[in-house]
């Protein structure tokens, strides 16, 4: 069963800290506002998992930022399509009205593997669909103590539109995979990523895999604090350090790289 794929990539890491994201030629394009925002506010060095289909001016770009690394995932087709899902479950994914769920899951279940590959003793995944607004160093010191890594749970708001969908059991927690911070080594990254190939033919996405895993084998996880990871539609009470702009929130990236490119003179071209 891809024992090899579900192994570290890398044995003893010789970084201590960094930031890992990946990329498919889909979202290449949020590319240099993540980059911009990162870049702001920190330092710690970046590794962009390429997802298999980048284009070769984006591979460049990565390239001159931090390094770039080919994703190794268990077979091509791993993730099953539209056909190989139960009609009740399909059903219910498409249900969400602003997404492509079937071209989603294609990059969604190549996370925790993107996580294997991590060149660092301690990492911090970032989603390119979120935006860093302060230094990243809280969530490296926050999630010290944390056994072997720490997800922010979603809102009340989102967990009660999830159940009421069916994506979530009435009695199950959500966990936002958008940003996550792990320990080289953890256990928990290779059971996720094994659950990922066994179950993404009756779970929607990567994150709810790792909550159904959770769920059902009673893991005593420790939650990040949620301005760690904020979904951008909903008004907080406090001040974020990660705004996560899912769905169709990624027309304000879009609009933000616009005022920027007019306003300020940026370039936001790949080249």
């Amino acid at each position: 069963m891809h024992e090899n794929i579900l192994q570290w990539a890398i044995k003893t890491p010789l970084k201590q800290k960094g930031v890992i994201t990946g990329c498919s030629k889909n979202h290449e394009w949020m590319l240099p506002w993540w980059w911009m925002n990162y870049s702001l506010h920190n330092e710690y060095p970046v590794t962009f998992l390429d997802f298999g289909d980048m284009s070769p001016v984006a591979k460049q770009w990565c390239q001159r930022k931090g390094q770039l690394v080919t994703l190794q995932i268990p077979t091509e087709d791993f993730v099953a399509n539209r056909g190989e899902v139960p009609r009740e479950h399909g059903a219910v994914w498409e249900t969400h009205l602003n997404l492509d769920t079937w071209l989603a899951r294609l990059s969604w279940f190549k996370k925790p593997f993107a996580c294997l590959q991590s060149p660092y003793e301690r990492t911090i995944w970032i989603d390119l669909d979120c935006q860093a607004r302060q230094s990243i160093t809280p969530i490296f010191k926050s999630c010290e103590n944390a056994l072997e890594m720490a997800m922010a749970e979603e809102p009340p708001l989102v967990l009660e539109d999830h159940r009421n969908r069916k994506l979530l059991l009435l009695d199950e927690m959500e966990y936002n995979s958008g940003v996550i911070v792990f320990n080289h080594g953890a256990a928990l990254i290779q059971d996720w990523a094994r659950r990922c190939i066994e179950l993404n033919n009756v779970l929607r996405g990567d994150q709810e895999v790792f909550s159904r895993m959770i769920y059902e084998r009673k893991i005593a996880f420790s939650p990040m604090h949620p301005s760690f990871n904020w979904r951008a539609h909903l008004q907080p009470s406090f001040t974020p350090l990660i705004i996560h702009y899912l769905g169709n929130c990624k027309q304000f990236i879009l609009q933000q790289m616009i005022l920027f490119s007019k306003s300020a003179s940026m370039d936001f071209s790949l080249m």
